[in-house]
């Protein structure tokens, strides 16, 4: 009969209590054993206990028959004192644990992978070459008194050596964990989530060569053998633009250090969320595993695909761990890292505020209108129908500056192509909150999608929720599915939302009120220039919603107009182009791209020191791009005209000269205006 003791049996249902300090995500039976492997492997490496340079190999075996799993090492195995006092007594350190760093904490990890079977078979062969095993019994709070494994398997009472391989001639430990939960054998059974926790947690540890990691799933469909492909933390990072090598904060009474602070230009996404806190090993002289994370609000740091990466050290912050290691025992504010991480998001990610971009565009808008106006002809006039349109406004009001909720500062629709192909398209909402919204939430509703030479219309059911972040730009994705092509009305609504309202599901939409309404006319299938083919006539050809004599009643009519009719900023810093224009098909502007992530653009905000210096630096090379862009779109239009009336190919050359030499005048006039304008 072996011979067993009680776990702490004074703290009631303390193995129950030590598996709730595991996240759901995080759980234990893959986490534990992986922490303890390589606290043993490094421990024994610079001990010089293991003295062969052997790599360490950590191989899961996953049964699906019997609910069973075995999970071997080779690094170095547990000694007596670990089986007889450190996994009863829990949180007990062992002479080999001390002073070296170690991640995690055998005791309790063991008694938290065990708490999700009926019981786990421990064997170890540890360095002085003596075999021994034990049995955690996690039902009783009992765990048997280290003997050879031969005795256990000699007890008549016991089956759980059955089948579990004996460990071999490399010392090391073997967990046998027999008839495992359900709920647990779902996630041990499925590759997909176990190499995503890996990823998550260990990314690391994976990228060293001296690290072998197997895992073997067997079910009725067969044998599967895996190996974790997880990216290193350099194919995350597509640069590091900043680097802070300690950052001291106080926490709980005491001084910390935070090391090895890292940020950089995100590469994709990355498994994590914020800024990942690591931990490491002073064998490994690197980072091994993550404990935490912080996510402050930092727009280039939030979101699916966020701009920015962030990582750190934590090492000295071992005393704010939790019990299971698995987060600190602090709120992740009080590390301070906002501060610091805000700045780098000032200088390298940061975009325009709200109000900044909004005023921007004004300018922009204004200064071409007024450049145009100041050309004093009419050849602009034969591209855009300013009788249909309105007069060109050249002093268009901008906010008050009183920094509250105005009918026409809240949303804009982004085309992220321009022209998208049929089928699913994706539409960018862009949310301007002010610097002092009277709303906590936004809500986009009413989104739909009109043809506009027929009765086709395409309604997105999903409503959007925006949080009401002062004087931040706020953006959310849009798809649809556009089966016709043509050009298409691109319409939404965004309400303030309540405060008293906690089911936005039974808040009425007659209730609602638009606190504004944005609209963008796109091209689906169809080429956005000179679409009209040989009925052109110099402004582009009729479009859908085309005024014309035979129209009939009379064309709406504004007071003011502006060449511009929209403006849409796809953001690619790699794309050398600035400003791209597209004449839209009714002759009401152009549709006007501004690539806001251009790297000239970048540099005028990260590097002019004055507001007032930075707006003119921004009007004068936003204005005169957005000149260059209009002109070579009128001079495209033309050129295709040409090319579609005449035949003859001395005049056509001739005609090709002109029309390049008409623009490159103009353009010269437009840039002299704007350049006046930015001085005046």
């Amino acid at each position: 009969m072996l011979e067993k003791q009680e776990i702490q049996a004074n703290i009631p249902n303390l193995i129950e209590r030590i598996y709730a300090n595991y996240e759901a995500r995080r759980e234990p039976a893959i986490v534990e054993p992986i922490q303890n492997s390589q606290d043993a492997y490094a421990d024994a490496m610079s001990e010089g206990r293991i003295t062969d340079g052997r790599d360490l190999h950590i191989t899961f075996r996953i049964n699906a028959f019997d609910n069973s799993a075995t999970i071997t090492d080779n690094a170095g195995g547990m000694t007596r004192q670990d089986l007889e006092e450190v996994i009863p007594e829990i949180d007990t350190t062992s002479e080999s644990k001390q002073g070296g760093g170690s991640v995690g904490s055998m005791g309790r990890g063991l008694i938290a992978v065990a708490a999700a079977t009926e019981k786990t078979y421990i064997e170890t062969l540890n360095t002085d070459g003596e075999r021994l095993a034990t049995i955690i019994y996690p039902n009783s709070g009992e765990i048997t008194s280290p003997v050879h494994p031969r005795d256990i398997a000699n007890d008549e009472d016991e089956d759980v050596v059955r089948g579990a391989p004996k460990i071999e001639a490399e010392a090391g430990t073997l967990l046998k964990l027999s008839r495992i939960d359900d709920d647990v054998m779902n996630t041990l059974t499925n590759w997909d989530e176990i190499e995503s926790i890996l990823a998550e947690i260990f990314l690391p540890l994976f990228d060293r060569d001296d690290i072998k990691f197997t895992y073997v799933i067997e079910t009725e469909e067969g044998v599967e053998s895996h190996q974790p492909d997880i990216p290193s933390l350099d194919d995350l990072v597509e640069e590091v633009v900043h680097t802070k090598e300690e950052h001291t904060f106080h926490a709980k009474g005491k001084d910390y250090k935070i090391t090895d602070i890292t940020y950089g230009r995100a590469a994709g996404q990355y498994p994590w969320e914020g800024i990942a806190m690591f931990k490491g090993r002073d064998y490994f002289d690197q980072a091994i595993m993550r404990v935490d994370h912080y996510k402050p609000y930092i727009p280039s740091l939030r979101g699916d695909n966020p701009d920015m990466i962030a990582y750190c050290r934590i090492d000295d912050c071992a005393e704010l761990e939790d019990p299971s290691h698995q987060k600190l025992q602090i709120d992740n504010r009080d590390t301070d890292l906002k501060e610091p991480t805000q700045q780098v998001h000032a200088e390298y990610f940061a975009e325009e505020s709200a109000s900044e971009e909004q005023e921007i565009n004004r300018l922009l808008q204004d200064t071409v209108n007024e450049a145009v106006s100041a050309l004093g002809d009419n050849y602009v006039q034969e591209f855009v129908d300013f009788d249909r349109q309105g007069v060109l406004d050249t002093e268009v009001e901008t906010s008050s500056g009183s920094g509250e909720d105005t009918d026409s500062s809240l949303l804009n629709l982004n085309a992220e192509e321009y022209p998208y192909d049929v089928g699913n398209i994706e539409l960018q909402a862009k949310i301007y909150p002010p610097e002092n919204p009277d709303a906590e939430k936004y809500v986009i509703y009413d989104i739909e999608f009109d043809h506009q030479e027929s009765d086709y219309v395409v309604e997105v059911d999903d409503e959007f929720d925006i949080e009401a972040v002062p004087d931040e730009i706020q953006r959310q994705m849009i798809a649809a599915t556009l089966e016709k092509e043509g050009w298409y009305w691109a319409k939404a609504k965004i309400a303030k939302v309540p405060v008293d309202v906690d089911d936005r599901d039974h808040w009425s939409r007659m209730e609602r009120q638009a606190a504004d309404s944005s609209q963008m006319l796109i091209p689906v299938g169809v080429e956005p220039t000179g679409s009209a083919g040989e009925e052109t006539t110099g402004g582009g050809g009729e479009g859908p919603d085309s005024t014309t004599d035979e129209d009939e009643g009379e064309s709406e009519s504004s007071d003011s107009g502006s060449i511009i009719s929209n403006l849409n900023e796809p953001t690619d810093p790699s794309d050398p182009v600035f400003a791209r224009a597209d004449l839209r098909p009714d002759q009401s502007g152009f549709t006007v791209h501004l690539n806001k992530g251009h790297e000239k653009w970048r540099d005028i905000l990260r590097s002019s020191n004055r507001v007032e210096e930075q707006k003119e630096r921004l009007q004068e090379f936003g204005s005169k791009k957005i000149a260059r862009a209009i002109v070579e779109e009128m001079k495209l239009v033309q050129i295709r005209e040409a090319t579609t009336d005449i035949d003859d190919a001395e005049r056509m050359r001739e005609r090709l000269y002109e029309i390049r030499d008409d623009h490159e005048e103009i353009y010269a006039r437009l840039e002299g205006n704007v350049e006046e304008i930015v001085t005046a």
